[in-house]
């Protein structure tokens, strides 16, 4: 893990791309920061009627970008050994995101 790295922030079924932005002397905290994520097929999914407002089928491609606007947030490594931050799963090293459309 190093400044830098991709960091996903697990919210429920979609997920948040960013990237760590520090690291505590003792790997214990680290602080994100979100990033700017492109959907480059949005013409390529599925809407079918259901769900809340539509079922979206497909498979979501993004393209990152760091984004110095992004909402920085600090995650804590629990007992567990997984970082958190406000209750969210931090998965570091992965970067990731998701938005379930059939919310």
């Amino acid at each position: 893990m190093k400044i830098g790295d991709g960091a996903t922030i697990q919210m429920y079924s979609d997920r948040r791309a960013a990237t760590i932005i520090d690291i505590s002397p003792s790997n214990k905290t680290i602080t994100i920061q979100e990033d700017n994520a492109e959907l480059l097929n949005r013409d390529e999914l599925k809407t079918n009627p259901g769900g809340f407002s539509a079922n979206i089928q497909g498979s979501q491609k993004y393209k990152f970008s760091k984004d110095l606007n992004g909402q920085i947030a600090i995650a804590k490594k629990h007992k567990d050994g997984k970082f958190y931050s406000q209750g969210n799963r931090i998965v570091v090293g992965e970067r990731q995101h998701f938005y379930d459309f059939n919310f």
